[in-house]
């Protein structure tokens, strides 16, 4: 079955999908950079609960050209420390 593209940043290979995956899971969140729909760019981080286990996780979305500046770094920094936060009242001490 293949994977729909949406925009040219759409990631349609299923080894690349793996490497992405296995790159989100290390550094703690995951990027969306414009792969559905061009402008747009999404950081998420996974929630935790006591068992260490995922249970959901947590987003924020923006369109680039209403930034002057580069706001990633600072999303991300958001984004995990939120899902951190969250994590920690739901039992997770990892």
């Amino acid at each position: 079955k293949s994977m729909v593209s949406y925009t040219e940043h759409t990631i349609t290979d299923l080894d690349t999908l793996i490497k992405d995956v296995q790159v989100s899971r290390a550094r703690g969140y995951s990027i969306d950079n414009e792969e559905v729909e061009y402008g747009m760019k999404c950081i998420a981080a996974p929630i935790r609960d006591y068992r260490n286990m995922v249970i959901a996780a947590v987003s924020t979305s923006w369109d680039l050209s209403s930034m002057k500046e580069d706001v990633g770094e600072r999303n991300i920094q958001l984004v995990t420390e939120t899902a951190r936060a969250i994590s920690m009242r739901m039992g997770y001490r990892g």
